[in-house]
């Protein structure tokens, strides 16, 4: 399946890992990746000691592209935490709560993109016009971090607004997933689900293939009986 994202990001399918705090580690991180898809660390409550030996981690697993979230509203020189995310590798810097214009472009000089959260329209429009690569809508139940708007209602207007597709598109790609016979889940649901006892390295790809199997699009998931 190829799309703007796979482009993008350099992978195989449309299916990126949430870069998690206390979730989203390298073997997570690791596994999403070799599977084609786009993991990503979440690196917003480590130091900057443990977030190197992630990456490093990742690096050692696979060569596929992973990117690394940090929250801006956290403590520490951020420029120099992104400084090192270049250094180790990433091929994205996946901001929370904004991102400065200056690390922007530190990022860019250094051929990492910038991917932004957004929990309003306004937040995408803005993030767009700052340089930043790819934003993310991200609905109030992923954590409560970006806003109070859910993620189904979120979607289509920072599509509308910034992803150059129309709502009728939206729909149809809703419509679709649920004659397949998908399921809405939330993110942090899912990847819960995965994360909690399963073998990552078996089921992520297993997902994957489903994902695709069933037409899904980006930041859509399906709950599945994980015994078939």
């Amino acid at each position: 399946m190829r799309t703007r994202l796979t482009e993008l990001l350099g992978i195989e399918h449309p299916v990126m890992l949430a870069g998690m705090g206390g979730v989203s580690y390298a073997p997570l991180v690791a596994a999403v990746s070799a599977a084609g898809g786009f993991g990503c660390l979440g690196a917003s409550t480590m130091g900057n000691e443990a977030m190197v030996a992630e990456m490093a981690a990742v690096r050692s697993a696979t060569d596929k592209p992973f990117g690394v979230d940090l929250l801006t509203a956290m403590p520490g020189d951020l420029a120099e935490q992104v400084a090192l995310v270049a250094e180790g590798g990433a091929a994205a810097f996946v901001a929370g709560l904004g991102v400065p214009g200056t690390v922007i472009d530190l990022c860019h000089r250094h051929g990492v993109l910038v991917v932004n959260m957004c929990g309003k329209v306004d937040h995408a429009v803005r993030a767009v016009e700052a340089g930043c690569d790819l934003v993310v809508a991200q609905g109030t139940e992923a954590g409560g971090h970006t806003g109070q708007v859910a993620t189904m209602p979120l979607v289509p207007l920072v599509v509308d607004a910034v992803g150059g597709t129309s709502l009728a598109a939206h729909d149809a790609a809703l419509r679709r997933i649920e004659q397949a016979g998908g399921q809405l889940i939330s993110v942090p649901q899912l990847f819960c689900e995965l994360q909690r006892d399963w073998a990552r390295s078996e089921t992520v790809p297993a997902f994957m293939n489903l994902f695709i199997e069933t037409g899904g699009t980006a930041g859509i998931q399906f709950s599945y009986d994980r015994t078939e």
